[in-house]
């Protein structure tokens, strides 16, 4: 066999190798978010999205109240640029959402009595007798 025909050949084995090798990868997907909450030293920022908020380093030069596009993966949070490339932060901890977990309960106040003030106080701290209103 010729040596230029050999090489022709590894070049285009190759060539189809990482053609194959990168058709599998897909491409990652993200979630809508929001930047709230900046510290005072700007070192970290609270990120929530749907049922999560984390505190994250902040990474990149974001404002609070603005929207991202974001991803987790491990203990990093992946934030898209407008360029494409990512801002890559670190997760710092999670924050538990209260208000998705409010529950009340029904229960009685004791030790409270309806009753009414007799006295006034003025603006210096001085006290009136309580007067009734009169009625219509």
């Amino acid at each position: 066999m010729n040596p230029w025909t050999i090489s022709r050949t590894a070049l285009f084995i190759f060539l189809m190798t990482t053609m194959a090798a990168g058709a599998n990868k897909t491409p990652p997907t993200y979630q809508k978010g929001t930047i709230l909450n900046i510290s005072s030293d700007h070192a970290s920022c609270e990120l929530e999205g749907i049922g999560i908020r984390k505190l994250i380093s902040n990474c990149g030069n974001f404002q609070s109240g603005q929207p991202v596009d974001y991803r987790l993966k491990g203990d990093r949070v992946y934030i898209r640029r407008e360029s494409g490339k990512e801002y890559k932060c670190s997760i710092e901890g999670t924050i538990e959402n209260v208000a998705d977990k409010t529950s009340y309960q029904q229960g009685t106040i004791k030790g409270w009595e309806k009753g009414t003030d007799i006295y006034w106080v003025g603006a210096h701290g001085e006290t009136f007798p309580r007067r009734e209103l009169p009625s219509g």
